[in-house]
C-alpha cells in the first residue's frame, strides 16, 4: 500500500509540476495580450495603461493565480494517469503470478 501511494503522489507531483511549467510558458503571452490596447483605441490619458504599479501588481497576480490552475490540473492528471498506471501494473503482476503457478496443462511429457 506505500508502495502505491508513493507511486500516485509522484505522478501528481510530476503533473503539477508539468502544469506549472506549461502555464509559464502561455501566461505571459496572454497576459500580455491582455493587457495592451486594442489597434485603433482611441489614445488619451490612459495609452500606456497608466499606473504602472497597479499594472505590475495585477499582472504578478494573474500569472501566479494562472500557475495555481495549472499545478491543480496537472496534478489532478497525474492523479488519474498514476492510478490507471498502477492498476496496470498490478493486473500485469497478478497475470505474471497466475502464469508462474498455474499447472502445466500439456499434461506430463512423453519421453522418447
Amino acid at each position: 500500500m506505500a508502495s502505491f501511494l508513493r507511486w500516485i503522489v509522484g505522478f501528481i507531483g510530476i503533473g503539477a509540476l508539468a502544469g506549472i511549467g506549461v502555464v509559464s510558458l502561455i501566461a505571459p503571452k496572454i497576459l500580455e495580450w491582455n493587457n495592451t490596447l486594442a489597434y485603433g483605441a482611441p489614445t488619451g490619458q490612459c495609452a500606456g495603461l497608466c499606473v504602472c504599479a497597479d499594472t505590475a501588481r495585477q499582472a504578478a497576480e494573474a500569472l501566479l493565480h494562472a500557475q495555481y490552475i495549472g499545478a491543480l490540473v496537472g496534478g489532478g492528471g497525474g492523479l488519474i494517469l498514476g492510478i490507471a498506471s498502477a492498476a496496470m501494473l498490478r493486473a500485469r503482476k497478478k497475470r505474471q503470478e497466475a502464469g508462474q503457478t498455474a499447472p502445466d496443462s500439456a499434461g506430463p511429457s512423453a519421453k522418447p
